[in-house]
């Protein structure tokens, strides 16, 4: 059985990663797609193989069994009210909404009516993230004391960009891409417990910030550095992920992204309890190993693991509304904890 879905805001990476990505998933069928233009539907309706082309999204819930929301994120709420009222499923593009207040009402809107909901942070889909969590839930590397995310990219002055606009899009880099490395730092090592950002516009003239850094505290006593970059040249912002513990560290190398790939090494130590004034422990003890894995697509593992919770009417426990309303919490946290 496939489960039918409707896109709305079909543009973005909706058009370029998910609605593609329909086309390699199991149980997942792209039924119609929603814009506001109906010429731009029908247009994308049949690149993509989509039965229905709509410029109203109430009318398109009638063909649909889900609907992926992919709009700017000043519509999130307005948009997510109309498909769960209509008691569709929703599987909404982050971050969840503006606010966190706007957060919260999605959920309670979910709840009300009774349908299944869940974020895209397609990277929790990704092999090497999975084994990542799962080695530092086993204690591979010990106790970790230290771990580190970044993403960046080049994103300069466009005209009427919409996360370019605070009134739109509730933020900038720390809002688009430091919402992603929250997330999943919180969903590897636990939840934060305190947050300090600077956030600042260093190169280009748009009203939200185009860097941020952030020092994060985990509840398990964890230190964490989270960055998040429109400011960096495409090739310089790909993405890094740390992890130091006390019984080794794991690198991964361009796993945080939009692609399935990358590369991860591991390496593992015997657990060290004297002091050693050189500093330098034996290198013959040192456990080196790359973590194999298939590169997959992402967006098309995503919707797989959602339309089966909804086959199977079990609620999903990755990338739960709550996950993102407390990311929410701590991307308003950092704004309002910066230094004077």
């Amino acid at each position: 059985m496939m489960i039918k879905y409707g896109a709305v805001g079909a543009s973005g990476i909706a058009q370029r990663r998910v609605m593609p990505a329909f086309r390699r998933t199991r149980n997942s069928l792209l039924q119609a797609v929603c814009s506001r233009s109906q010429e731009r539907a029908t247009v994308l309706s049949k690149q993509f193989q989509a039965p229905g082309a709509f410029d109203d999204l109430g009318q398109m819930l009638d063909t649909v069994d889900a609907v992926y929301v992919a709009t700017p994120v000043h519509c999130h709420l307005e948009d997510a009210r109309k498909v769960l009222e209509a008691g569709k499923h929703l599987l909404i593009e982050k971050p969840l909404a503006r606010t966190f207040d706007e957060a919260r009402e999605i959920l309670a809107l979910c709840e009300r009516h009774g349908v299944f909901a869940m974020e895209a942070y397609m990277m929790k889909f990704h092999p090497a993230h999975t084994a990542i969590r799962a080695a530092v839930q086993a204690g591979e590397i010990g106790k970790v004391v230290y771990a580190r995310a970044r993403l960046g990219c080049w994103y300069p002055d466009i005209p009427e960009a919409w996360r370019q606009d605070p009134m739109l899009g509730g933020g900038g880099a720390l809002m688009d891409l430091g919402s992603h490395l929250i997330n999943l730092l919180s969903w590897m090592l636990g939840p934060i417990r305190s947050i300090k950002a600077l956030c600042s516009t260093q190169i280009f003239s748009y009203a939200v910030e185009d860097s941020a850094t952030l020092l994060a505290e985990f509840t398990a006593g964890t230190h964490g550095i989270i960055e998040a970059y429109f400011s960096m040249p495409d090739q310089l912002g790909t993405g890094v992920l740390e992890l130091v513990g006390t019984r080794g560290r794991i690198s991964a190398h361009n796993t945080i992204g939009q692609d399935g790939g990358g590369r991860v090494d591991w390496e593992i130590i015997p657990l060290q309890s004297g002091y050693d004034a050189q500093q330098s422990g034996p290198a013959e003890a040192v456990e080196e190993r790359t973590v194999e894995y298939a590169p997959i697509d992402l967006y098309a593992a995503q919707l797989d693991y959602f339309s089966q919770c909804i086959l199977s009417q079990t609620p999903p426990i990755v990338n739960r509304l709550d996950e993102g309303l407390e990311t929410l919490g701590w991307i308003e946290n950092a704004y309002q904890n910066q230094p004077s």
